[in-house]
């Protein structure tokens, strides 16, 4: 009887614990598919207020589509825009080529007129060759019915040429001294232009220096005096001293060659000096012995 009851309750007992586990999982599997709904809610939420955004946007940008306003391109001014003009003026000095204005206008289609007078008006803009100074250039700018007047400025100055007439020196020799020549020592001609003639005046006959002038000079056909600034510039003659001929040959001689001459003339004037006192006492001896015989002789009469 005892094990009967036993048996009973343990299969009692197994029973609960069977069904509670088979409630477990249930519940964690309808947690799951809690969970798998509510994703898919979110989701399609989401993709809903994306569509809305999408909407909202293609609304916006085709409003702004529409606006006039957005017509107008950014790569020039627009056509309320104030058109401006830019002059570029031009300063040189003179080298052959002519030389004008630049202009720009801030609108495209401008259309230009040039005076030298601000009263009649040409579409070539003019240019300039020659050194004259400053010229101005009025400008006329039209564009539809908006038309701007402005002016420039063209100045083109002479080149700046020095003349430099040679330089020479050499010893006196009684004859004049003199140097046709001369040289650019500064700036130089244009192209093709140039001198025709110079005259160089200078002249220096005795010992001394003196100028050596340009006079005179001429340009070529071709070649314009307002171009050039041309400046004088003298050189200088020289006549140096000549040096004066040796009149005694033994000068020329070397200095031991010298002394050597000197010793013998000092050698020479002793035996003239001794010679004499040789010669001095033969003739006394003579007489002594004269002056014996002769008293020898009369002692004998």
């Amino acid at each position: 009887m005892k094990n009967l009851k036993y048996k009973f309750f343990s299969v009692l007992l197994i029973s609960i614990m069977v069904l509670s586990s088979m409630n477990v999982i249930a519940a964690v599997s309808d947690d799951s598919a809690i969970e798998e709904e509510t994703e898919d809610a979110l989701m399609e939420v989401d993709n809903s207020d994306d569509n809305d955004l999408k909407k909202d946007a293609e609304k916006t940008d085709k409003v702004k589509s529409d606006d006039p306003k957005d017509d107008v391109s950014d790569d020039g001014p627009s056509a309320d825009e104030e058109n401006k003009l830019t002059v570029t003026n031009y300063t040189g000095t003179y080298d052959g080529n002519e030389h004008g204005i630049t202009v720009k206008a801030s609108k495209s289609g401008t259309t230009f007129e040039y005076s030298l007078d601000n009263k009649t008006w040409v579409k070539e803009a003019p240019r300039f060759k020659d050194a004259n100074g400053t010229q101005t250039v009025y400008i006329k700018a039209e564009n539809g019915d908006d038309t701007i007047y402005d002016n420039g400025t063209v100045t083109i100055n002479p080149v700046k040429i020095t003349l430099t007439a040679d330089s020479a020196s050499k010893t006196y020799d009684g004859s004049a001294l003199k140097s046709n020549g001369y040289s650019i020592t500064k700036g130089s001609f244009a192209s093709g232009e140039g001198l025709e003639k110079v005259v160089v005046s200078g002249s220096q006959t005795e010992v001394g220096s003196s100028k050596n002038q340009i006079t005179k000079y001429s340009l070529k056909s071709n070649t314009k005096a307002q171009n050039y600034d041309i400046t004088l510039k003298a050189g200088t003659l020289t006549v140096n001293k000549s040096k004066a001929p040796v009149k005694n040959e033994e000068k020329n001689k070397p200095k031991k060659e010298s002394k050597r001459n000197n010793d013998t003339n000092k050698t020479n004037k002793t035996n003239t000096t001794v010679i004499p006192q040789q010669n001095t006492g033969v003739p006394i001896l003579v007489l002594a012995f004269s002056l014996f015989v002769i008293a020898t002789l009369v002692k004998r009469d």
